[in-house]
């Protein structure tokens, strides 16, 4: 019951933030020069 609780929520933390993990990183190389 807890691993599977678990694995939901890390499924759904990588969906969530998977786009915004891009984001941030195209923004950390851009900002970086």
């Amino acid at each position: 019951m807890f691993t599977l609780a678990t694995h939901i929520i890390c499924i759904t933390n990588q969906i969530a933030n998977s786009p915004y993990f891009q984001i941030g990183n195209q923004l950390s190389h851009t900002w970086s020069f």
